[in-house]
């Protein structure tokens, strides 16, 4: 049955709908675009899908970043980090107390996954 989901990401204040078939399995299920129901500042001057693709890159960006993080400091927890985007839409990433070197090693691996400028680690 395909079903349609309202979803409120957590990057944005962005209110978007999707669809899909609940008879395929997690791994192989599509999301598909069907309709924006507001959207923030920041993506005011996106429309329809290209809006919806956006907002999906920035909410993966940010969970994956975040796994890059854990497994580089064991101790993380999604309370003990600090994210936003800025202005440009780059993810800023604030974990207090790491270590230069870890510092430069996350700053490296997001800008082996996913471009330099991309994320900025703080």
């Amino acid at each position: 049955m395909i079903r349609t989901t309202t979803w409120r990401p957590d990057t944005c204040e962005c209110v978007l709908e999707y669809s899909w078939d609940d008879a395929a399995s997690e791994a192989s299920r599509v999301h598909s675009f069907v309709r924006v129901v507001s959207f923030c500042p920041a993506h005011s001057l996106l429309a329809g899908v290209n809006l919806y693709d956006a907002v999906v890159s920035e909410n993966q960006r940010k969970n994956r970043t975040y796994d890059i993080a854990a497994a580089l400091l064991t101790s993380l927890t999604p309370e003990s980090w600090l994210w936003y985007y800025d202005s440009a839409r780059v993810l800023q990433v604030v974990i207090p107390n790491l270590t230069t070197l870890q510092k430069n090693q996350l700053q490296s691996a997001c800008n082996t996954t996913f471009g330099a400028g991309r994320v900025k680690v703080n």
